[in-house]
């Protein structure tokens, strides 16, 4: 999809401005890649989803009226092609090399901010401190459950190093400053160039 025709789309249902273009671009480029990845996992290698346990043996067109039978002709041949599934393996094995999964949904972390965003409003009507929102704050919700749990030890160690720098800040012993902040200095590592870990994709930061 073009991007010209994803922001005549988008402008003929919502009245956005134009100062936000390149913004919704961004977001509809997600969920578009989002979308053409669930298709692939179900219905062209149908791969059972991590919920539950069983294939998808539905018919996608029956899902999702839109595609026509031409075009899904067309995006399965596209989908088999070895090209194609040697860059799926290539972008697989970089996955399995990340050390930190996240669990976050299609929302990422503006789903995550409003979320914290939502508690210190909340905190702050019941006469509570709430302390500002900061990256590394965004960087564990998006990696934790509803019971604090995370996917592998390497998670849990990091976190535990975010919370420990972050004391060190409380008491003066550390100052983030510039790239250099609590996130960066737990993790050890400098940010990939265009990249900024914790902080939501279009949100300017």
């Amino acid at each position: 999809m073009a991007e010209s025709d994803t922001w005549t789309r988008t402008c003929t249902i919502f009245d956005v401005p134009l100062s936000k273009k390149t913004q919704v671009i961004t977001i509809a480029n997600k969920i578009w890649t989002n979308f053409k990845s669930k298709l692939t996992s179900l219905y062209v290698y149908k791969k059972p989803l991590k919920k539950r346990k069983r294939r998808s043996d539905a018919d996608p067109l029956k899902k999702y009226e839109y595609i026509t039978p031409e075009v899904w002709k067309r995006f399965k041949a596209m989908r088999m092609t070895k090209e194609f599934q040697a860059s799926s393996e290539l972008a697989a094995e970089r996955q399995k090399k990340n050390k930190y999964p996240h669990r976050m949904s299609r929302g990422g972390y503006r789903k995550v901010r409003l979320k914290l965003e939502k508690k210190s409003l909340e905190a702050k009507k019941s006469g509570k401190s709430a302390p500002k929102i900061r990256r590394g704050d965004l960087w564990i919700e998006g990696r934790v459950n509803k019971n604090r749990e995370c996917l592998n030890s390497e998670t849990d160690a990091a976190i535990e190093r975010i919370n420990l720098v972050n004391e060190q800040v409380a008491k003066g012993e550390f100052l983030p400053s510039g790239k250099v902040d609590v996130l960066t200095k737990a993790l050890g590592t400098d940010e990939h160039y265009g990249r900024v870990r914790g902080v939501w994709g279009s949100s300017g930061a």
